[in-house]
């Protein structure tokens, strides 16, 4: 039987889809805070309902790849995630089709960049320009993390499922019935 989605996931996706675009075509600093408010809160009821398979490989695949994204990892990993390089491919073809030409990031990690990025506290001109491109890079990093945590969550349960059926009593042959005795 096909899974059906209800009402509340599919206003849920279409929040976080919907917050997510709004982030990407703001790129401020601000709505990266709130991406990373929302993607925290998230992963955190994803962990507290981690009983439910979907919300175990949600939460799992969240995690690691925010901290493998935004953590201390984060240093010497960040470049060499595929989903990395296909976030910044991506960012680069809107930069493009903008009229904008990307800028070219010196660090070898984007996370020191951006940091580096908001130390000051007026940026002007190219700064600015590399500051939004950065945030959009982060907003979309976090919109890669749903992306891959619902496909691991749903792949989870999917074979949490199937497990369990090939463990239950399917048919007659492991179940016998019992013989009728008359009385």
């Amino acid at each position: 039987m096909p899974r059906r989605f209800s009402l509340r996931r599919l206003l849920a996706f279409t929040f976080f889809f919907a917050l997510g675009c709004a982030a990407f075509a703001a790129g401020t600093e601000a709505w990266v805070v709130v991406a990373t408010t929302v993607t925290v809160l998230a992963l955190v009821v994803a962990t507290i309902a981690a009983d439910d398979p979907f919300y175990r490989g949600f939460c799992i695949m969240g995690w690691a790849y925010f901290l493998l994204t935004t953590g201390t990892l984060a240093v010497t990993t960040d470049l060499r995630l595929a989903p990395t390089r296909a976030v910044l491919a991506a960012l680069d073809a809107f930069e493009r089709r903008s009229q904008r030409e990307p800028p070219e990031l010196q660090s070898p990690s984007l996370t020191d960049e951006l940091n580096e990025m908001h130390r000051g506290a007026t940026l002007t001109g190219r700064e600015l320009e590399e500051a939004q491109y950065l945030n959009r890079y982060r907003i979309l990093q976090f919109m890669t993390l749903f992306v891959l945590s619902g496909v691991a969550g749903a792949v989870t349960r999917a074979w949490t499922e199937r497990s369990q059926r090939k463990l239950a009593p399917t048919n007659e042959r492991e179940n016998p019935p019992r013989p009728l005795t008359g009385g």
